[in-house]
Protein backbone atom coordinates (compact mmCIF):
# COMPACT_ATOMS: atom_id res chain seq x y z
CA UNK A 1 0.00 0.00 0.00
CA UNK A 2 1.08 3.12 -0.75
CA UNK A 3 1.64 6.47 1.98
CA UNK A 4 0.85 9.81 1.46
CA UNK A 5 1.57 12.38 3.69
CA UNK A 6 0.02 16.25 3.26
CA UNK A 7 1.36 19.05 5.73
CA UNK A 8 -2.19 20.46 5.81
CA UNK A 9 -5.63 18.82 6.39
CA UNK A 10 -6.66 19.05 3.27
CA UNK A 11 -5.64 19.01 -0.52
CA UNK A 12 -5.41 21.86 -2.79
CA UNK A 13 -3.94 22.54 -5.94
CA UNK A 14 -0.02 23.25 -5.16
CA UNK A 15 -0.04 21.15 -1.95
CA UNK A 16 3.14 18.70 -1.83
CA UNK A 17 2.62 15.46 -0.57
CA UNK A 18 5.40 13.08 0.50
CA UNK A 19 4.83 9.52 -1.14
CA UNK A 20 6.22 6.25 0.26
CA UNK A 21 5.48 2.59 -1.06
CA UNK A 22 4.63 1.46 -4.96
CA UNK A 23 4.18 3.14 -7.71
CA UNK A 24 0.07 3.44 -8.16
CA UNK A 25 -2.44 1.21 -6.47
CA UNK A 26 -4.18 1.76 -3.13
CA UNK A 27 -2.99 4.46 -0.58
CA UNK A 28 -3.59 5.83 2.55
CA UNK A 29 -3.20 9.51 2.91
CA UNK A 30 -2.35 10.98 6.16
CA UNK A 31 -3.31 14.91 6.74
CA UNK A 32 -1.64 16.70 9.32
CA UNK A 33 -4.60 16.83 11.69
CA UNK A 34 -3.84 13.49 12.45
CA UNK A 35 -6.75 11.94 10.10
CA UNK A 36 -6.70 9.87 7.30
CA UNK A 37 -7.95 8.93 3.97
CA UNK A 38 -8.39 6.22 1.95
CA UNK A 39 -7.40 6.67 -1.81
CA UNK A 40 -6.16 5.78 -5.05
CA UNK A 41 -3.06 6.43 -7.27
CA UNK A 42 -3.02 5.82 -10.89
CA UNK A 43 -0.67 7.65 -13.24
CA UNK A 44 -1.32 11.67 -12.75
CA UNK A 45 -4.92 10.89 -10.92
CA UNK A 46 -5.23 10.53 -7.32
CA UNK A 47 -8.53 9.75 -6.33
CA UNK A 48 -9.59 10.82 -2.48
CA UNK A 49 -12.22 8.72 -0.99
CA UNK A 50 -14.70 10.82 1.37
CA UNK A 51 -13.79 11.35 4.61
CA UNK A 52 -13.89 14.08 8.22
CA UNK A 53 -11.11 16.00 9.52
CA UNK A 54 -10.64 16.62 13.15
CA UNK A 55 -12.24 19.90 13.15
CA UNK A 56 -15.57 17.70 12.02
CA UNK A 57 -15.50 19.10 8.27
CA UNK A 58 -16.76 16.33 6.17
CA UNK A 59 -14.88 15.97 3.12
CA UNK A 60 -16.57 14.40 -0.19
CA UNK A 61 -14.69 12.08 -2.29
CA UNK A 62 -12.39 13.89 -4.85
CA UNK A 63 -10.12 13.18 -7.81
CA UNK A 64 -6.73 15.35 -8.01
CA UNK A 65 -4.50 15.71 -10.96
CA UNK A 66 -1.16 15.49 -9.82
CA UNK A 67 2.84 15.16 -10.56
CA UNK A 68 5.70 13.31 -9.68
CA UNK A 69 8.64 15.47 -7.81
CA UNK A 70 11.86 15.06 -6.67
CA UNK A 71 10.45 15.11 -2.91
CA UNK A 72 7.06 13.06 -3.60
CA UNK A 73 4.24 14.40 -5.13
CA UNK A 74 2.66 17.68 -6.03
CA UNK A 75 -1.01 18.53 -6.61
CA UNK A 76 -1.74 20.20 -9.64
CA UNK A 77 -5.89 20.58 -9.99
CA UNK A 78 -9.04 19.36 -8.95
CA UNK A 79 -10.87 17.17 -11.66
CA UNK A 80 -13.97 17.07 -12.00
CA UNK A 81 -16.31 14.03 -9.85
Amino acid sequence: MIEIGVSSSHLYPGARLSLAGPESGAAVIRFADGTSATARLEGSELTLAPHTTRAGTRIAAKRWRVARSEDGLRVLAKLSA
